[in-house]
């Protein structure tokens, strides 16, 4: 996330953004966006789609960004 903010000169994430937290799985920094306790959430394609196949209800979440074209 800091090497993405720091291409666009728009400084660290911890102070671009409200708040930050390292979540230790994909799992758990996708579900409180689902829930609406989070914004957003940093995950791979895998693992969001693995996530979708474990809970089809996830299948409303969007990527809005993808690392391959910033």
């Amino acid at each position: 996330m800091d090497v993405l903010l720091s291409k666009q000169k728009l400084g660290r994430a911890d102070s671009f953004f409200g708040s930050v937290k390292a979540a230790a799985t994909a799992q758990s920094c996708i579900l409180p966006v689902f829930f609406g306790s989070a914004d957003a959430c940093v995950v791979d394609e895998i693992n969001l789609e693995l996530a979708r196949e474990m809970n089809p209800q996830l299948g409303r979440l969007r990527a809005i960004a993808d690392p391959s074209r910033c």
